[in-house]
């Protein structure tokens, strides 16, 4: 299993998801259905950076590589509570947003957008530079 490439992999149908519910929510239409696929997609997705990038970066005798490994495992332990509250929030509201609610995702939703491409220029190829056999 080529790990970077599922985790690409999962990035896309995670953005593609994130793009949906958008244009879901522009239309006024309930984005409950989404929702629940975005969660259990992140959920599948973060057990696997939880469980193998991120102890990996912290097991290197590199302190750099240790303090990348860290950065981005707590941004994304942030990130991670930040969007489910959201998701929580989606699915006691049956899927229909509010202003409010509209605004935290949309603001989540962007985070997790840059986080991506950060995760992509930046986590991923060191990954593959010092850990790939």
């Amino acid at each position: 299993m080529d790990l970077i490439a599922v985790l690409k992999s999962e990035h896309k149908i995670i953005l593609k998801i994130l793009g949906v519910i958008d244009a879901l929510a522009k239309e006024n239409k309930s984005v409950l259905s989404e929702a629940i696929k975005l969660e259990k997609v992140l959920a599948i997705h973060l057990k696997k950076e939880d469980g193998m990038i991120y102890p990996v970066f912290n097991g290197s005798k590199e302190e750099e590589l240790k303090k990348l490994g860290r950065l981005f495992s707590e941004q994304m332990k942030t990130y991670a509570v930040e969007i489910a509250d959201c998701l929580s929030e989606i699915k006691k509201a049956k899927g229909n947003l509010d202003s409010d609610l509209s605004a935290r995702f949309e603001k989540s939703s962007s985070r997790i957008f840059s986080r991506v491409s950060i995760e992509e220029t930046i986590l991923f190829p060191a990954y593959v530079k010092y850990f790939s056999k």
